[in-house]
């Protein structure tokens, strides 16, 4: 109920130019777009956890949302030297939450099984995303600099 005041008592006090965003993963924009006079102008920009060095933006959209707002938000997103993501259909939990929650409960079993540490878990994800990024280094990840428990 806060969001939704919130949005409904800046919808009456902004300029009718605003964009609305959210950063919330547990809303759709559909969801909160409602609560303005103005649904075309509603979206979402979602940053990820470590905002500059994650260096990603996810934009999403819902159906509602304008085509020219869609892409004034995709660019300023690289205004502020962030990677755009474009997210083409709504999705709870965008498109990073999507992938990482599995990830992140992948490496609690992992833990609750016995089968390593909170620390050989988080070891390891740093290792291999090194790996993938090329690096091949075998310290300390510029790739991943956090693993799994790290990040929680």
């Amino acid at each position: 109920a806060v969001k939704e005041s919130i949005y409904g008592q800046l919808d009456a006090i902004a300029p009718d130019r605003t964009i609305f965003t959210t950063n919330t993963s547990t809303f759709l924009p559909s969801d909160l777009a409602k609560f303005t006079r103005r649904p075309t102008r509603f979206l979402a920009l979602h940053f990820m956890n470590g905002i500059w060095e994650a260096n990603i933006a996810e934009v999403m959209g819902h159906p509602g949302t304008d085509t020219k707002v869609f892409e004034r938000v995709l660019h300023f997103a690289r205004q502020m030297h962030m990677v755009p993501i474009r997210i083409d259909k709504e999705h709870s939990g965008y498109l990073s939450n999507a992938m990482g929650v599995p990830w992140l409960s992948s490496a609690t079993a992992l833990v609750a099984q016995g089968v390593a540490t909170v620390e050989s878990v988080d070891r390891s994800w740093m290792i291999t995303m090194a790996g993938i990024q090329g690096t091949h280094r075998p310290r300390v990840a510029a790739a991943a600099p956090l693993g799994p428990f790290a990040i929680m």
